[in-house]
């Protein structure tokens, strides 16, 4: 994965950004771009009833927009919060009903708290929680993992219970945390007992270090798995003021603005395991207090101003392969507040997701997954 990483920042910085063309080029490209030419914009309604712009418009050399765009409202809120503190007695009645105090371990320190039960386990940070029921869920939660990451998910109806009924009693669940944003789609698998068995011979065999893991008691692979073994995995993303909140399966944010840009904070993400025995396990990031100060709607930039921003990031650098702006969204992006400990500022952003070709590289790469974000209400770039 590092070499990954590696390979995409030299990517980046060696095929796109390049020494630069002037303020002239781009006043050429914001009139090109207001010409008409190279430029077909179609509007529809998509199926929740919300009007969609289709663009195929080119407004710089090597820099071309195919996406489909919903139109928002011209108006939206930033929220300041801060990360979620859980509170320790109140989780442990969550999922720790039945367990008496003396049976209790509590470990507590300036970082957090880990509540223990036999084997259940509750870790508690700032933004953070994650239960696990038993050892086993670790160990399934594991292949789930290595199947989503392998493409190799399975979106089964278990004989326990429907999917729908998993989803709510998971949002159910959360809905008690008393978090400052509200769930969004969920993403449900579900996994037999055959299911997880093919998995793990599959991942033994082709998978080095998930077999080492194995062999050397790191992860505890099963011999056989049970019927109470079959599971749904419910993941959600986060929504605020109707629009997606930035999690773990958003492009990548590529922090390189400086001492004075934003940080991000911690994306959100919460992921339920549920199988006969109820909820098995849930992990919990980023996630954010209710308790929120809530500034005025103000006017975001629209569509035009996004082009506009892309062609003044984009003005000085050569481009010395084609990129295409395939998606185009409003989001809202967590960002720290250095000013007080833990809070956080939620702020509505543009996201502008690209695809750059790379199917010629002799590395085997087909295409970089790379976003670019402004701020809503100024038009800056965040970087």
């Amino acid at each position: 994965m590092k070499s990954i990483k590696i390979y995409y920042i030299c990517m980046i910085m060696i095929l796109i950004f390049a020494s630069g063309c002037s303020e002239k080029n781009r006043e050429e490209s914001e009139k090109e771009m207001g010409s008409g030419q190279n430029n077909l914009e179609e509007s529809t309604v998509n199926t929740e009833g919300l009007q969609v712009i289709d663009i195929h418009e080119k407004i710089m050399d090597n820099l071309l927009i195919e996406a489909k765009v919903n139109v928002y409202r011209k108006k939206y809120k930033s929220y300041q919060t801060s990360y979620k503190n859980f509170d320790v007695e109140k989780m442990t009645t969550l999922f720790m009903p039945d367990a008496k105090e003396d049976e209790l371990q509590i470990d507590r320190s300036e970082d957090g708290s880990m509540i223990t039960h036999q084997e259940e386990t509750i870790n508690i940070n700032p933004g953070i929680l994650r239960y696990s029921k038993d050892k086993e869920i670790i160990f399934i939660s594991e292949l789930f993992s290595l199947a989503e990451f392998s493409n190799r998910l399975e979106s089964r109806e278990l004989k326990f219970m429907s999917s729908g009924q998993a989803a709510d009693k998971a949002a159910a669940l959360i809905e008690q945390l008393g978090l400052g944003t509200i769930t969004g789609e969920a993403k449900i698998s579900g996994f037999t007992k055959e299911d997880l068995t093919d998995i793990q011979k599959y991942f033994m065999e082709y998978d080095e270090d998930f077999r080492v893991q194995c062999e050397t008691g790191k992860l505890q692979s099963r011999d056989h798995f049970q019927d109470e073994d079959e599971m749904y995995r419910i993941k959600y993303v986060f929504e605020q003021d109707g629009l997606p909140v930035f999690g773990f399966e958003d492009p990548p944010m590529q922090m390189m603005g400086g001492i004075d840009a934003p940080l991000l904070a911690t994306p959100m993400e919460a992921t339920v395991y549920i199988s006969s025995s109820g909820v098995r396990r849930i992990e919990l990031y980023g996630a954010v207090d209710g308790n929120m100060k809530v500034s005025e709607d103000k006017e975001i930039i629209l569509l035009d101003d996004v082009k506009k921003a892309l062609i003044k990031k984009y003005e000085d650098v050569i481009l010395t392969q084609e990129m295409k702006v395939t998606d185009i969204w409003l989001e809202y992006v967590p960002v720290i507040d250095i000013e007080e400990d833990n809070a956080v500022d939620l702020i509505p952003v543009w996201c502008c997701e690209s695809y750059i070709d790379h199917s010629n590289e002799e590395e085997g790469f087909s295409a970089l997954r790379y976003a670019d974000r402004f701020h809503a209400f100024t038009g800056e770039a965040i970087q």
